[in-house]
């Protein structure tokens, strides 16, 4: 019934061919682009996807800089065979047969305490 001038540019490799059931017979209709499908936003989406995986990989990589400063940090704080333990699931617990603890809240301990040494502070 219908045909454009410009049906010859579409083929099957860049169109889809489309059947529609009507009350009056079955209809074709071939859809698509005879230039390929260029789309103008696609380049701006295609530089968002390669800006947020780039924003994604330096995330990451400080997380796994903050993970190995944490752990850096863990192993000067703890002994190594406690760290072992914890790291196997295993409770760490250290017999001694003399200790001592003190736990305090002093007022105005952290700004006091900053302007001393360390020996001071002991």
């Amino acid at each position: 019934i219908a045909e454009s001038n410009k049906s010859q540019a579409l083929d099957d490799s860049n169109s889809v061919l489309i059947s529609v059931e009507t009350a009056n017979g079955m209809w074709y209709n071939r859809v698509g682009y005879a230039d390929g499908f260029h789309p103008s936003w696609a380049l701006p989406v295609k530089l968002l996807c390669a800006a947020m995986s780039l924003v994604c990989a330096i995330i990451f990589l400080i997380i796994l800089i903050q993970k190995k400063l944490h752990t850096k940090l863990l192993y000067k704080m703890m002994p190594k065979r406690a760290i072992r333990k914890l790291e196997r699931g295993q409770t760490v617990v250290e017999r001694y047969r003399m200790v001592t603890m003190f736990f305090s809240d002093i007022v105005g301990f952290t700004n006091m305490s900053g302007s001393l040494d360390p020996i001071q502070i002991m």
